[in-house]
């Protein structure tokens, strides 16, 4: 019984560390033909599975991924004033994105997006995650455009923690390219948080009508959407209702 969480190396290639996805495109092509059965993280990938390794469709299960019940709003002012102390962001609204600072992510684009809307108003963009391949580029952008007070690095951030920066943040942002399921949405949806999402791979089908979406590689849509969220309390509060 095997599990593929996503096929991301092959769906964007460009995104992944070339020694890494070099083995998974050996590695997950031949477990998924020896395996007797597979479990899908979304039917997304499911498709993927049929459509690049011609898996049988009924050798294939979708079984979707949990929120853990610790994923909850926080309304306790201390507490949530200690995460911010913790991880110094500062009094400042913000746009939260969590994940992992790899090129798959999107951070870039997000920056650039944030830059276009919100540089005149009061809020910060917060990208939460630990260095993953090719990290660097993110640093190096933000640096470029003068943004190191505004684009804010908290680095990792432990599970206990979470749901506080979670309930911090007044949109919570997933640019990714590619997902084979996208837990972050989940966990700020459970959170209470206005979620922007990819309108790209499995992301629309784990957030339904809950999140807004766009194109993750349009600079302007981005931009244009990021000031829908932020500058509409209702829209917040019926994303947040869903």
């Amino acid at each position: 019984l095997l599990t593929v969480h996503d096929l991301s190396f092959l769906r964007d290639p460009e995104s992944a560390a070339p020694g890494l996805r070099g083995y998974l495109e050996v590695a997950v092509k031949r477990s998924v033909q020896l395996a007797t059965h597979v479990l899908a993280d979304s039917q997304s990938t499911k498709n993927d599975l049929i459509e690049l390794y011609a898996t049988p469709e009924d050798k294939i299960t979708v079984l979707y991924a949990g929120v853990s019940s610790t994923f909850r709003r926080i309304t306790d002012l201390d507490q949530l004033m200690k995460v911010r102390k913790r991880y110094r962001l500062g009094d400042q609204p913000f746009v939260l994105s969590v994940g992992t600072l790899q090129p798959r992510k999107n951070h870039a684009t997000l920056i650039k997006a944030f830059e276009l809307t919100l540089m005149d108003s009061d809020y910060n963009l917060v990208l939460a995650g630990g260095q993953g391949w090719s990290y660097e580029e993110v640093y190096d952008l933000v640096r470029s455009r003068g943004l190191q007070h505004r684009v804010l690095f908290p680095g990792f951030v432990a599970d206990e923690d979470l749901s506080a920066l979670y309930s911090s943040a007044d949109v919570m942002t997933f640019p990714s390219l590619y997902e084979g399921f996208g837990l972050p949405v989940l966990e700020a949806m459970a959170c209470g948080v206005p979620v922007l999402a990819s309108n790209t791979s499995c992301l629309p089908e784990v957030a339904g009508s809950a999140a807004l979406f766009v194109d993750p590689r349009n600079i302007e849509a981005m931009s244009d959407a990021l000031l829908k969220l932020v500058s509409n309390v209702d829209l917040r509060t019926t994303l947040r209702e869903k």
